[in-house]
């Protein structure tokens, strides 16, 4: 188990669009416009200017799909990712069991 913020999704996203996206113009336009970004402190709205959009920039929760800014991900080989609300709600629905 993992916390992910913000800055751990930035600094992820050259990695992501490697391995996502085939060879091509964009990916190469991309790769060097994120190059000249410090990922340690560029903002979201840096990051979609490099990658033309913002879709890079987003984390969404695998439960509600609600979009947030914190993320716990479970599990190495097919993460799961979860939302502070969801696993509050996950806490409660135990609690009321014991």
């Amino acid at each position: 188990m993992r916390v992910l913020s913000e800055r751990d999704m930035i600094k992820a996203i050259p990695m992501q669009i490697l391995l996502a996206v085939n060879k091509n113009a964009w990916r190469d336009r991309t790769m060097e416009a994120l190059d000249k970004l410090n990922l340690e402190t560029a903002t979201k709205e840096e990051v979609n200017v490099a990658t033309g959009s913002p879709s890079w920039t987003k984390f969404h929760c695998e439960e509600c799909l609600d979009q947030v800014d914190i993320l716990v991900e479970f599990g190495e080989e097919e993460p799961m990712r979860i939302c502070k609300g969801c696993l509050e709600y996950a806490l409660n629905r135990i609690k009321s069991k014991e």
